[in-house]
């Protein structure tokens, strides 16, 4: 019998006051402090599955809150901090799951924003750049 796979939403959060995103399996993440979860994401896995790999969270908090997410358990950039595990994701793409890639994008201002989409062909404005295709996963919603 086929091991069952299920997926869980990581859903996609905007802060208006400083124009930042967050990501989080959790619907209700930073909500009492001005997070705005816009109901988008993407599907991925809260437990270790066959060809995943952890991708951790890295939180700033001068001059205010952002966050950055990496498949890294060790990224040493100043200002940056440790929070640990957020979800699981693919290493690789898997055609036989039909995973997408998902690239991490970087504002060009000095507030050092970062973003994380699916779609690279979408116009993102000109205040950002792709860094990297940091993971795959299973699908949008």
């Amino acid at each position: 019998m086929a091991q069952k796979i299920i997926a869980i939403p990581v859903h996609k959060f905007t802060s208006d006051n400083v124009g930042a995103f967050a990501y989080s399996p959790e619907a209700d993440f930073g909500k009492n402090d001005g997070w705005t979860n816009s109901w988008k994401g993407f599907l991925t896995f809260d437990s270790s599955q066959a060809g995943t790999q952890p991708v951790y969270r890295y939180v700033s908090e001068k001059p205010y809150f952002r966050y950055r997410y990496s498949t890294d358990a060790n990224l040493n950039q100043p200002g940056w901090k440790y929070e640990g595990p957020t979800f699981w994701a693919f290493k690789t793409s898997s055609p036989s799951l039909r995973t997408i890639p998902v690239y991490e994008l970087r504002s060009i201002d000095a507030h050092e924003r970062y973003q994380y989409v699916t779609d690279f062909d979408t116009k993102f404005g000109d205040g950002w750049r792709e860094v990297q295709k940091v993971f795959h996963v299973l699908g949008v919603f």
